[in-house]
């Protein structure tokens, strides 16, 4: 979230949060930044958000501590790991699956 460290930024962090969400905050006031992250569970990256590169740094920075803290296979899915779920779903070889939902988020929801 640009701008979480404070004002509307925070209260929208905080509710998301509140939500068992996972929040990271981008903000340029690194006093701000501090007293914010120490508020609630949330991965802070110090970045002037209107520069494009250090936004990018940041996000990966904090995609990167989510992964060693919230996924147990520490690592992102790809793009064919879902979409073979996603035909296995649709194949004949669930044509007795019904109602069910298949978590595909190496074992994040497991914790």
């Amino acid at each position: 979230m640009t701008g979480g460290a404070s004002g509307i930024g925070f209260a929208c962090a905080q509710h998301i949060r509140a939500g068992g969400g996972d929040v990271a905050l981008l903000d340029c006031d690194a006093e701000a930044l501090e007293k914010a992250a120490a508020k609630m569970r949330v991965y802070g990256a110090l970045c002037d958000v209107a520069d494009a590169d250090a936004v990018a740094g940041a996000v990966s920075g904090a995609g990167e501590a989510y992964l060693r803290s919230d996924v147990p296979l520490q690592r992102l899915g790809t793009p064919h790991e879902v979409a073979s779920c996603v035909a296995f779903l649709a194949s004949d070889q669930a044509s007795y699956v019904t109602g069910a939902t298949l978590t595909v988020d190496g074992g994040a929801t497991l914790l």
